[in-house]
C-alpha cells in the first residue's frame, strides 16, 4: 500500500485538484511552471500537465461556428479556441493514426517537429463507458530511444475516463505531448514514435464516493466494489489503525484487465522557411474590414487566416468560406478541400472574428496566381479576399 492520508488531507487533496479547474488566464503557465519537478523530491501523485491543460481548455473553450473535420488536432492542443493572441500556423504534418484495444481507442492527428521539440495531439476514448478505465504509459521511443523521462506524465495518463470527479460522465480525453527533444534526436530530417500504453479497465463493479465515509467503503467493498474516491487511481481503508491509502491501478492488477494498446507514426522535420504569400493590408467591404494574420505556404500545406471586424451584422450571417482564385471562382479537387477550419473567438473586447484554414495536399504549383478565402453571406454575397501567390 502507498501512503496514508486522512480524512482533511483527502478533502483538501481532491480540492487542490480541482482548483485549478476554476477559469484563469494564466492557469496555463501557472501549470507549466508546478510541473517542473525539483530533482531528489519524491514524484507526488497528481492530475497529468497535460490533462489539466486539456480539462481547463475544454471548460474554458467556447464552440463557435466552424469547428475542425478531423477533430482534435495539434493546434487545438497549443492553442484551443478560445485565445486572445494571433495564433502562429506552424508547419503541421498529418499523422491520422489510431489504435484499439481492451475497448480504448487512442488517436493522434498530428504533430509538429521543429528539430529541437516534438509535439503532437493525443485523443483516448473509453468506447465501453460502463466501466471507467485508466491507462498508464509503459514506453515512448523516439528513434528507439526512450524519452519516457522526458515526459512528467502523459497528457492522457493516470486519470478515470469516464470521471465523476472533473467533467461528469465524458468517455474521452483530449490532450497532447510537448518534448523537449535529447541531443541525439534534435535535428534529425525524420522521427518514428512509439508508445505503448497499459489500458486498466476493472473486473469488478466500481462505486464512486464522494466524501471518505469508512463504514460505506467497509460495505461496499464487502459487496465486491472496487470503490473509487479520487480522479486518478482509488484508495484503500484499513479498519485495524483507521486511516485511508492512496493506492496506485498497477498494485492490485487482479483488479483490472490489462490491455496494452501501441501507436506508432513518423513524422519529418518542418521547414524552416515559409513561402510568404501577397495579401493586401486591408479589404474594404460594405459590412467591415478585412485583413488576413497568416497567408503562407511551404511542406505541409497552404495556411490562411482571415481576420474580420465587422460594422453591422452580416457577418453573423456567414454561409461557408470557399478557396478561390482571385475573382472568386472556387477552386475544385480534393487537394482544396480543408482538412482544418475553424473559428477562433477572440475573447476580450476584441470583437473581431478569426477564421483558421489549412489545406494539407496543397502545394504552391497547385495554386492560381491569386487566390482567395472567399466569404459567402446566407444571402448569396460574395466577398472575395484576393492574396497574390506569385
Amino acid at each position: 500500500m502507498n501512503r496514508k492520508i486522512s480524512d482533511n488531507e483527502f478533502r483538501e487533496s481532491l480540492d487542490r485538484r480541482l482548483s485549478p479547474l476554476q477559469p484563469d488566464p494564466w492557469m496555463a503557465q501557472k501549470i507549466r511552471n508546478r510541473a517542473q519537478q525539483k530533482e531528489g523530491e519524491p514524484m507526488k501523485k497528481r492530475l497529468s500537465v497535460g490533462t489539466v491543460l486539456v480539462l481547463v481548455i475544454l471548460l474554458l473553450s467556447v464552440s463557435v461556428g466552424i469547428a475542425t473535420v478531423s477533430g482534435w488536432d495539434v493546434m487545438q492542443f497549443l492553442y484551443g479556441t478560445r485565445t486572445a493572441q494571433r495564433i502562429p500556423e506552424v508547419e503541421v504534418f498529418p499523422v491520422h493514426r489510431e489504435a484499439v484495444a481492451g475497448g480504448a481507442l487512442f488517436r493522434v492527428e498530428s504533430a509538429i517537429y521543429d528539430g529541437k521539440k516534438l509535439v503532437f495531439d493525443l485523443y483516448m476514448e473509453n468506447q465501453e463507458p460502463d466501466q471507467p478505465i485508466e491507462a498508464r504509459l509503459d514506453q515512448f521511443t523516439v528513434n528507439g530511444i526512450s524519452v519516457k523521462e522526458q515526459i512528467v506524465e502523459s497528457a492522457v495518463s493516470n486519470v478515470w475516463v469516464p470521471n465523476l470527479y472533473i467533467y461528469d460522465t465524458r468517455n474521452y480525453l483530449q490532450g497532447g505531448e510537448i518534448i523537449d527533444l535529447p541531443e541525439e534526436l534534435k535535428g534529425l530530417e525524420t522521427l518514428r514514435i512509439s508508445m505503448k500504453f497499459l489500458v486498466y479497465r476493472p473486473v469488478i463493479p466500481v462505486f464512486w464516493m464522494r466524501e471518505p465515509d469508512a463504514e460505506e467503503f467497509i460495505r461496499k467493498k464487502e459487496e465486491g466494489y472496487l470503490v473509487i474516491s479520487d480522479p486518478y487511481d482509488y484508495l484503500e481503508y484499513d479498519p485495524d489503525d483507521g486511516e485511508w491509502y492512496a493506492v496506485g491501478v498497477a498494485e492490485h492488477p487482479e483488479c483490472f484487465r490489462i490491455e496494452p494498446l501501441e501507436i506508432t507514426f513518423d513524422v519529418s522535420k518542418g521547414s524552416e522557411v515559409d513561402r510568404i504569400l501577397k495579401p493586401q493590408p486591408v479589404y474594404e467591404t460594405t459590412h467591415g474590414t478585412a485583413s488576413y494574420d497568416v497567408a503562407a505556404a511551404n511542406d505541409s500545406g497552404l495556411h490562411l487566416t482571415l481576420r474580420l471586424n465587422p460594422e453591422n451584422d452580416a457577418f453573423s450571417r456567414i454561409r461557408d468560406f470557399v478557396l478561390t482564385d482571385g475573382d472568386g471562382t472556387p477552386l475544385e479537387g480534393d487537394r482544396f478541400v480543408p482538412d482544418v477550419h475553424m473559428q477562433v473567438n477572440t475573447g476580450g473586447e476584441d470583437h473581431a472574428l478569426v477564421f483558421r484554414y489549412r489545406w494539407s495536399q496543397a502545394r504552391l504549383k497547385d495554386l492560381p496566381d491569386t487566390i482567395s478565402l472567399t466569404c459567402i453571406l446566407e444571402d448569396g454575397e460574395k466577398l472575395v479576399f484576393p492574396v497574390k501567390v506569385r
